[in-house]
């Protein structure tokens, strides 16, 4: 093949793209328009399952819209938020009556169900979230537990937790004396609140998902308590509370776990 003419060639169409830039780049634009034109027809007879794909490819990148920006959580309506304050109170009534029962059954210091609530997630993505102080008992001559035990990170009660829900679907139960716990907050906190020693059991409502925990805690408690016995009765609280928490379950339904 005979390339001695490229080089003068090339010269024209500089002198040509110099004289006319908009002429030449729209006869570049419109020649390589009919080239791709060629390639798509030359493409089409020869592989058409392959015209195919790349037109579906070319409709999807059409039709498909990725979403950039998070949209801006809508407050909800005062008529829900009535509706669910409204929804809450028998079943708030309900639970902390049968927290306040274990506490004088028991002859505790204090009993409390703590419930779980969400949090968010840290830059790496792991979600983590609250427990809140709901329902706290104490007995006459005890100091209330102060406001500062809202909003605890669940991550800090991971030793006692870890019992309580020690895999999906299954709840659990645990008794601790202060020199039982390895975690320093737990036992500074068992300190700060008078306590040496806890029972727990923890919560899910009647679809299965894990809503808290009841702790019931003494500063002295009888050697000869069957804590075997207590265990077993604060299981059924748990599962009572569980019940009456339940969103699915009709406030007229509540009275019967």
């Amino acid at each position: 093949m005979d390339f001695s003419n490229l080089s003068s060639a090339f010269a024209s169409f500089v002198d040509t793209f110099k004289a006319k830039p908009l002429f030449t780049l729209l006869a570049v634009n419109i020649l390589g328009l009919f080239a791709g034109l060629a390639m798509l027809v030359y493409v089409g007879f020869s592989d058409p399952e392959k015209i195919i794909d790349i037109a579906d490819r070319f409709a999807n990148r059409l039709t498909t819209t990725e979403q950039i920006i998070e949209p801006i959580p809508v407050p909800i309506p005062p008529e829900e938020e009535a509706k669910r304050l409204q929804e809450s109170i028998p079943r708030d009534a309900l639970t902390c009556a049968a927290v306040d029962e274990i506490g004088e059954e028991f002859a505790a210091e204090r009993a409390t169900f703590w419930t779980f609530s969400n949090g968010s997630y840290g830059l790496g993505g792991v979600p983590f979230n609250y427990a809140n102080v709901h329902c706290p008992y104490v007995r006459d001559g005890i100091a209330y537990i102060s406001e500062e035990f809202q909003k605890i990170p669940n991550s800090i009660a991971a030793e006692t937790n870890a019992v309580l829900f020690p895999s999906p679907g299954v709840t659990g139960c645990g008794y601790w004396t202060k020199a039982d716990i390895s975690s320093a907050y737990i036992r500074a906190s068992m300190k700060n609140l008078g306590t040496n020693a806890m029972l727990q059991c923890g919560v899910r409502d009647g679809r299965g998902i894990p809503i808290g925990k009841i702790t019931v805690s003494w500063h002295d408690i009888d050697p000869a308590r069957d804590i075997a016995a207590l265990t077993v009765r604060l299981r059924a609280t748990a599962d009572a509370i569980g019940h009456y928490n339940t969103p699915t379950i009709s406030i007229e339904n509540l009275s019967t776990p």
